[in-house]
């Protein structure tokens, strides 16, 4: 059994999701999520693989994703402790300001993904938003706004932003009912993005803290 810790900020992490991996990046071995004590545990004597990669995952209240190289026979079988820390240079804040048209929706929801991250090599990419070997989550972070403003904190690279409002039940039960999504886009120093198709997205480069603009507009969709 090849156990480990997960931490952010010295404080453990519950309910995250870790991937064990194979030496070469390229399958899924198993899937679990960190327990109330932060710990994650993958039965890697089942695997057959003599150099494994574990990917633990972290989407709230930073997003961040990690991995380590293990190998049982010389770094033993754990715990071994993952522990990242948000206040370093590796990470930077985005700050949103979301604008619609009036009347506005009850809600918005804005969901972050990253598509690059600094120090994640490019192989694990495709495994950001891995749950299981039948699963792939729609996003990997939503924030849902009842105000027209959020921060968060996220690890240094590229990211994949939308902000939505969509109720499939309201526009059945109203036909007046409005969806929302994005209209455009303006992150500090970048010129303002301008979207025509319903449910647009905009990649946002984080080495820095980043403010970011966001216009919804409401769409009409056939339920």
């Amino acid at each position: 059994m090849l156990t480990g810790l997960l931490e952010l900020d010295g404080v453990v992490m519950a309910g995250c999701r870790v991937l064990l991996l194979s030496g070469d990046m390229t399958r899924l071995l198993e899937s679990t999520t960190t327990d109330a004590h932060g710990v994650f545990r993958f039965a890697v004597s089942e695997t057959g693989q003599s150099r494994v990669v574990v990917l633990a995952k972290i989407s709230h209240p930073v997003l961040s994703i990690s991995y380590r190289t293990i190998e049982p026979a010389i770094h033993g079988f754990g715990p071994h402790r993952i522990s990242l820390d948000s206040t370093t240079e590796l990470f930077g804040s985005i700050r949103g300001h979301v604008v619609s048209d009036e009347p506005g929706p009850p809600y918005v929801l804005v969901h972050i993904d990253p598509v690059r991250l600094i120090g994640i090599p490019e192989p694990l990419e495709k495994f950001f938003r891995t749950v299981d070997a039948n699963v792939v989550e729609s996003w990997f972070s939503q924030v849902r706004l009842d105000g027209d403003r959020f921060a968060i904190r996220v690890q240094n690279g590229t990211y994949r932003i939308d902000a939505q409002y969509f109720s499939k039940r309201e526009s059945q039960l109203d036909e007046h009912a409005r969806n929302y999504s994005l209209r455009q886009a303006t992150a500090d120093g970048e010129e303002t993005i301008h979207f025509e198709a319903p449910f647009a997205s905009f990649t946002l480069n984080v080495e820095r803290d980043r403010e970011v603009e966001m216009k919804i507009g409401a769409i009409h969709t056939d339920n």
